[in-house]
């Protein structure tokens, strides 16, 4: 499929929805069987590609009107622990390597979601999860640790208001391609469900 995108004498930047049409054969994202299509994206000027890049998509449908977790029509139980970003040879060097054997220790354990423990992953972690079959509690880095209760406290103080909004809408931003739970929003591939 190919959608043009055509911008007017001195726009730099365009929003434009791509619609994908009636897709068929589609299997579904679940922590059991995490399917993911590659898309692919390039931008060309005057026949020449200027700028390309993949990402991986899955798609899933969500429903909550029963009053618990359905996904794909089946009810969903989420198991699972907190991370940290944590080598114990290397400290806050984190490599790939360890990203994957925890993966690997959890998927072996039956787990299928991750919190995030207050800070977003890596990129590549958060590839990770959703490649292995893992949702994701996503935090956005608050950093506001014994300051939830209170008059005084930073929750309270409207001058916080828009950094702690802001943090929250760029997290949700930058892991919008993920099997992602954030702050009470299911975000999901392609579209909201």
């Amino acid at each position: 499929m190919k959608s043009d995108f055509v911008f007017a004498a001195g726009d730099s930047l365009k929003t434009q929805t791509v619609d994908f049409g009636t897709l068929s054969g589609v299997k579904l994202w679940s922590a059991e069987t995490p399917t993911l299509y590659t898309f692919t994206f390039s931008q060309s000027q005057d026949g020449k590609e200027e700028e390309a890049f993949s990402t991986k998509y899955g798609f899933r449908k969500i429903d909550l009107s029963k009053g618990y977790l359905e996904v794909n029509g089946r009810r969903t139980y989420l198991k699972g622990t907190n991370t940290q970003d944590t080598d114990p040879l290397h400290g806050r060097t984190f490599g790939t390597d360890l990203m994957l054997k925890d993966i690997t220790l959890m998927k072996q354990s039956n787990m299928n979601t991750i919190r995030t423990s207050h800070y977003p992953r890596h990129a590549k972690m958060m590839a990770m999860f959703d490649h292995y079959g893992l949702f994701v509690v996503d935090e956005a880095d608050m950093e506001l640790h014994k300051n939830w209760d209170g008059v005084k406290t930073i929750i309270n103080n409207r001058d916080w208001t828009g950094a702690i909004v802001d943090r929250n809408v760029r997290n949700t931003l930058r892991d919008r391609t993920i099997q992602v739970l954030s702050s009470g929003v299911w975000v999901t591939k392609v579209a909201l469900v």
